[in-house]
């Protein structure tokens, strides 16, 4: 956590991007949320539920970053007119001790209901608050998993998380699986194979 401050304050003095606190970790840590773009779809997206899964709080920094760099700007300019990209990195700062839950022994990815902990809290507020139409909850990927049908580490995996039991598909779920095709097509140019 103490490590990601001064690249946090770095976008904030920005004018690119917005930056603001948005709450608190059981133990006082500051959760921030990063916006850029000026377009009517909101994505948002957050890293580090589970305090011993970093990578993806650095891939989310590797998109800041990115997005803050002078190449490509034609393809930056098509996204952020259309897009309104939200970031929450690290949602568990607590459990940078590289454990799975946080300081009140929470799996924060496991509180949706019940919202025991200040971070699950979060989460739903900014989620109801920015009705996005796209969330991506980011983890790491373990190498233990394979992809389907192949002998390979799945470098990548999605998942469009069913809404019920029955695992019915509605208009969201079906527009989460259209996303992934798509990403899966390009994903597939670099790590054939290696998808989940």
């Amino acid at each position: 956590h103490a490590d990601i401050q001064p690249l946090i304050q770095k976008f904030k003095a920005n004018p690119k991007f917005e930056v603001q606190k948005v709450g608190e970790s059981i133990q006082g840590r500051d959760l921030h949320l990063i916006s850029i773009g000026s377009g009517d779809s909101n994505i948002f997206l957050w890293s580090q539920m589970h305090g011993n899964e970093p990578t993806a709080t650095q891939a989310i920094f590797d998109i800041l970053n990115f997005l803050d760099a002078p190449e490509f700007k034609a393809e930056k300019q098509e996204i952020l007119s259309n897009l309104k990209l939200h970031f929450l990195p690290m949602l568990n700062p607590d459990g940078e001790v590289f454990t799975r839950r946080n300081a009140l022994g929470i799996d924060i990815n496991r509180d949706a209901l019940r919202l025991q902990s200040p971070e699950g809290q979060t989460l739903k507020r900014l989620r109801d608050s920015l009705d996005a139409d796209f969330g991506f909850n980011l983890h790491d990927q373990s190498t233990y998993y394979n992809a389907e049908r192949t002998e390979k580490p799945a470098t990548i995996s999605y998942l469009a998380t069913a809404y019920n039991y029955e695992k019915d598909i509605n208009e969201v779920r079906a527009n989460a699986m259209k996303v992934i095709v798509y990403m899966n097509k390009i994903i597939q140019n670099y790590a054939p194979g290696q998808v989940g």
